[in-house]
């Protein structure tokens, strides 16, 4: 029954990432044209909703953990989801695109917290190794799309494809619905509070923002930099997401990786490599140098370290709950690191702003190992204290 439901969790992550890559390399583009190409909008309209979904996130997380199940939250997201999806071929100008992104926000908010709970409460062993295997999968379905979502953009535009989505979403939905789910008992939040659960999250919390700050400060401007400042066409912008989408596939190396070295260590180095990747995305100009490095997998060392803190974390109870905490908190932060980018970016342009989160994120590193998680680099079944 546990293998089936794990398999489950698999093919579903293939089927929804074959979907949601079919126009995501040029979403941004989308979005940059109904605003009126403003890049302070771009963020607004892209980072906003996120507060919406993040916040009401708690209510169905703290309602899923007290009845001890997720499935039907993630079941009614996903149908909500389609609705709005359709909703967004529509849109014709700012203020539309706003209005449709909050409504987006109040679905996603439904699972945003109760999914990767159901995750950490089907993941429990190697959890490294799984969560890699789940990464794996959505790459290969996002790549296998990558191929064709140029060729759809142009021969078919993003609004039809829009439409597309919002049918075919159906299906990881059925997916979801098959698997069968117990109920959890958990202690509550409220416990977890007498028991260094603020302190916990909380370093794990400022380990995450030190190290995600140049993908929250500028990452958001790197598609629209590749294509209206180096000058890059649609089609090689898909080819690159293609190539990167395929790169990324070395997640599996990293969660077999993680096992042996410990998740930490998996976030420094995360650490080091968006420093170099960062750095020479603002002191190039070339659009071939800049397009090999953006193709260099660091995200899913970032990914599988945090996501098995977390998960080790949420063992302690209220599973729901503490991914919720930590969308809002990382919500208020990406947003209003996001904006600010956004903002600089159009005093400065973005290549300075890449430069400066290179050499943040170098300190950063250094940091978090030595000093925030330093208990857990020496021994990985240590919990913080």
């Amino acid at each position: 029954m546990k293998r089936g439901r794990e398999e489950a969790l698999y093919v579903y992550n293939l089927l929804s990432s074959l979907s949601s890559s079919l126009i995501s390399p040029f979403l941004p583009i989308f979005f940059f044209e109904i605003v009126g190409k403003n890049f302070f909008l771009l963020e607004l309209v892209n980072m906003t909703p996120l507060i919406v979904t993040t916040t009401l996130s708690l209510v169905w997380a703290f309602l899923a953990d007290r009845i001890g199940l997720y499935k039907p939250f993630i079941l009614a997201s996903l149908i909500l989801s389609s609705a709005t999806t359709f909703l967004l071929s529509l849109v014709n100008n700012f203020t539309d695109l706003f209005i449709v992104k909050l409504i987006g926000s109040v679905a996603g908010s439904m699972s945003s917290a109760t999914f990767p709970a159901l995750l950490a409460k089907i993941f429990r062993d190697h959890r490294e190794r799984k969560i890699s295997t789940y990464m794996t999968l959505g790459l290969i379905g996002g790549f296998s799309r990558s191929l064709v979502s140029s060729y759809l953009y142009e021969a078919y535009g993003v609004r039809n494809v829009l439409k597309f989505l919002a049918l075919a979403s159906i299906v990881p939905a059925a997916v979801i619905a098959l698997i069968k789910e117990e109920k959890e008992k958990q202690s509550s939040l409220r416990n977890l509070m007498f028991n260094c659960f603020l302190t916990k999250i909380a370093r794990i919390f400022t380990a995450k923002c030190l190290l995600v700050f140049p993908s929250a400060f500028s990452g958001g401007l790197i598609g629209v930099y590749f294509l209206e400042y180096l000058k890059g066409s649609p089609s090689l912008w898909a080819l690159v997401s293609a190539v990167t989408t395929l790169a990324n596939l070395s997640t599996i190396l990293y969660g077999r990786l993680g096992e042996r070295i410990g998740d930490v260590n998996l976030l420094f180095l995360a650490g080091l490599g968006w420093s170099v990747l960062y750095t020479v995305y603002g002191l190039t100009t070339d659009i071939t140098i800049f397009a090999l490095f953006f193709t260099i997998p660091v995200w899913p060392a970032f990914a599988i370290g945090y996501q098995t803190l977390l998960m080790k974390l949420s063992d302690e109870g209220s599973r729901a709950s503490i991914y919720s905490i930590d969308n809002i908190l990382s919500t208020i932060y990406s947003a209003s690191i996001g904006i600010l980018g956004g903002y600089l970016a159009e005093i400065f342009t973005p290549r300075p702003l890449f430069i400066l989160a290179g050499f943040a994120v170098f300190l950063s590193a250094f940091i978090v190992k030595f000093y925030l998680l330093k208990i857990l680099a020496v021994n990985r079944n240590v919990k913080i204290e």
